[in-house]
């Protein structure tokens, strides 16, 4: 709501503020002076003898055109520019471009949010289903007694065993993030060396677990057989895929939104040098510049400068 407030403040500004003083001086080289109110029971003109004269049809052709002004329009809202330019190609591409950016805008805003929705879901979800603490227990337990390896060799029953030192090394080859950052979300999902952390993760079925690690280090790919053995692992997997499908979603739409400003303010641009050219080609006609008084003003004035 707060960019389309913006949006209307900005094209009140530039078109021209309701109830305000609206005229425009006349443009160089401006023949025929236009100034209309809101409510128009007729239309008439003034020359340089100052002596009205009535003159029949309807409204007068819109003067020149601002390609600064159309340009900024369309800036703030595809479309914008092109109905400020008006004529029947200004009001249908500009309705459209203008339809396409609220229906974007209103879709970037929904993904993002359905994003945000599952990004907190799955927060929640590796809070309560994975603990570090069990990751540090499995490395302290099972792979540093049965790994064959020096590596965590302080973490091994015996002599050799040291608390501090142990919790030094599994930090050394366990290096997962802090919880809440996003590093560690990437870490639990897709780095096998972080799945002994989930609470469901355990060796049951697999046959003489412990002859699995003959050989291994930290650091070496982790035995394909222990790679997925938790369900709550592929579950927070398939939620994290969702919250990036919206993200991804609501990317695509502000991209169209970009595109479409892009594309209205070269329109625009185009449409107000093609307009203002057409009235400069109108010969003996005289060139118009447009006043509009929305307000207390019920007839329209010309005033046309004779050139001889």
């Amino acid at each position: 709501m707060l960019r389309f407030g913006l949006v209307l403040l900005a094209a009140c500004w530039l078109v021209g503020w309701p109830g305000g003083d609206t005229r425009c001086e006349p443009l160089p080289g401006c023949d025929l002076f236009v100034r209309a109110g809101l409510l128009v029971d007729g239309i008439s003109a003034e020359g340089d003898e100052d002596q009205p004269v009535r003159v029949g049809g309807g409204a007068p052709e819109p003067g020149e055109k601002s390609a600064v002004r159309a340009m900024l329009l369309s800036a703030i809202l595809p479309g914008l520019g092109e109905v400020y330019v008006a004529g029947t190609r200004g009001y249908v591409t500009g309705s459209v471009m203008a339809a396409t950016d609220v229906f974007s805008f209103w879709q970037y805003l929904s993904n993002n949010g359905k994003g945000d929705d599952e990004k907190q879901k799955y927060k929640q979800f590796a809070k309560v289903h994975y603990l570090r603490q069990r990751l540090d227990a499995y490395a302290r337990d099972t792979i540093a007694v049965y790994s064959g390896s020096d590596s965590l060799g302080f973490c091994r029953p015996g002599p050799t065993h040291d608390g501090e030192k142990c919790t030094r090394q599994i930090d050394e080859h366990f290096p997962l993030s802090k919880q809440n950052d996003n590093d560690f979300y990437q870490q639990v999902d897709t780095d096998d060396y972080y799945v002994f952390g989930w609470d469901d993760w355990n060796t049951d079925g697999i046959e003489n677990p412990e002859t699995r690690w003959t050989g291994w280090n930290p650091g070496d790919p982790v035995p394909e057989v222990f790679r997925s053995r938790s369900a709550n692992r592929v579950t927070f997997s398939g939620m994290r895929r969702r919250a990036d499908d919206f993200y991804g979603s609501a990317d695509k739409y502000a991209w169209v939104m970009v595109i479409g400003r892009v594309v209205s303010i070269v329109d625009s641009a185009i449409l107000v040098k093609l307009r203002n050219r057409d009235l400069a080609g109108l010969g003996g006609n005289p060139r118009l510049c447009l006043s509009v008084d929305p307000i207390g003003k019920l007839d329209m004035k010309l005033g046309l400068k004779v050139r001889f």
